[in-house]
């Protein structure tokens, strides 16, 4: 299911980076929601739960950073990377998978995501990388 926010923010003047989620678990979801739409440097513009949504509504928002997770049903996340590498270059790419690193990165990468992150890291870790992409 589909999701945008209003988000209502005092303006610092600083730009915020826009974040969509796509996670087909709306626990995870609701986490990364939570735990990186909290931080005043990002707005969280959308979520997804499968990939075809997520091709069609990041085409439409055109968020900075798409966290994409590798299982998702209708199509998976290593063909999401590729969708919207080609369709959003300037969309940056960072998978957020239970899968492992050593395994799946390499797949990730060649299909053009700019991160990955391994889920149960630190929220910290993921803020980090969000921001530096």
């Amino acid at each position: 299911m589909a999701s945008t926010w209003d988000v209502v923010t005092q303006n610092t003047g600083a730009r915020r980076i826009r974040v969509f989620i796509a996670d087909d678990s709306s626990d995870m979801r609701l986490l990364l929601r939570l735990g990186i739409g909290n931080e005043p440097s990002f707005e969280i513009v959308g979520e997804a739960s499968d990939g075809e949504e997520t091709i069609r509504l990041v085409n439409e928002m055109q968020p900075d950073v798409l966290l994409v997770n590798i299982a998702m049903p209708k199509m998976d996340g290593l063909k999401v990377i590729e969708v919207v590498r080609a369709a959003n270059p300037r969309t940056k790419i960072v998978v957020l998978s239970g899968f492992d690193k050593r395994r799946m990165q390499p797949l990730a990468f060649a299909r053009g995501a700019d991160a990955y992150v391994e889920k149960g890291g630190r929220l910290d870790d993921l803020r980090g990388v969000v921001a530096s992409v």
